[in-house]
């Protein structure tokens, strides 16, 4: 594999967050993957500009795919019965035929645990990088998960905004999400 590259795209600069990959870009960028293989010269340079992306950009999503294969080969992640092959994207005719629904599984409870690591993860990352947050903080949520929390999170605090501020109702129990990192120390 070649090393990172320091080309960037024109008014853009190395280090600025990029945007999610969308399904199409994904699609794209693992067929560039096999129209180039690792001894093609300027490999990232040619696959980031299929996709309108900075270099630095697509090696990171190829080093985040190496790491979500080995996670998954190593039994850390339980691979999906069946992969999303993109057929909401396609016209009815196309589509599969639809499958009997399954009775939907009931949520685990976070445990403590999760949350400090979720709310260390909310600390560590932007709010809305939930992918990141799931493969970094939290291994045993997916981003889904991640992002459902956070929303139930973030209400459960602003509504102990309101109730300090005496403009709320009172809350009937106590949550998972009352829990909040420790205060950092102040000496002195």
């Amino acid at each position: 594999m070649n090393g990172p590259s320091t080309s960037t795209s024109p008014g853009q600069s190395e280090g600025l967050p990029s945007r999610p990959f969308t399904m199409h870009e994904d699609m794209l960028f693992e067929l560039s993957l096999s129209s180039y293989p690792s001894d093609v010269p300027n490999r990232w340079e040619l696959i980031a500009a299929r996709l309108c992306r900075r270099p630095d950009e697509v090696q990171q999503r190829y080093r985040d795919l190496l790491e979500d294969l080995r996670t998954i080969l190593q039994g850390e992640i339980k691979e999906p019965q069946r992969w999303n092959d993109g057929a909401e994207n396609r016209g009815a005719a196309e589509a599969e035929p639809e499958k009997k629904a399954e009775p939907r599984k009931s949520g685990v409870p976070w445990t403590p645990e999760e949350q400090m690591a979720f709310l260390r993860g909310l600390d560590a990352c932007e709010k809305g990088d939930w992918k990141r947050i799931s493969r970094e903080f939290v291994r045993s949520k997916t981003a889904t998960q991640v992002a459902s929390h956070a929303q139930k999170y973030f209400q459960r605090q602003a509504q102990n905004q309101n109730e300090a501020e005496g403009t709320g109702r009172a809350k009937k129990r106590r949550s998972i999400h009352d829990l909040t990192l420790p205060s950092p120390r102040q000496d002195g």
